[in-house]
């Protein structure tokens, strides 16, 4: 959802649709250096963050990145609840 090395701005967000996530109640965020990476367990990629979330269809997965953490934040677009995360980053 964001590229390693490009600057962002504090308060910058990526959002992303997701449907039919009732396979897992677990949404797990990646970090790699690597470009053109499409999967997780490519060599360099490595689990950021894991977060358990109850099950649901259709989410707005939103990332809003500060200085040293990044907000997650996943919506039910069919309840509209709200469930948010600070994931902090190490340097």
């Amino acid at each position: 959802m964001a590229k390693y090395g490009d600057q962002i701005s504090i308060d910058y967000k990526v959002q992303k649709d997701y449907s039919a996530y009732q396979n897992s109640s677990h949404l797990n965020l990646y970090i790699t250096k690597n470009d053109n990476v499409k999967f997780c367990d490519e060599t360099g990629v490595e689990l950021l963050y894991s977060w358990k979330l109850p099950v649901f269809n259709d989410i707005l997965f939103t990332l809003t990145f500060g200085s040293v953490e990044i907000e997650a934040t996943v919506k039910n677009k069919e309840t509209g609840v709200v469930y948010k995360t600070i994931v902090h980053l190490d340097n």
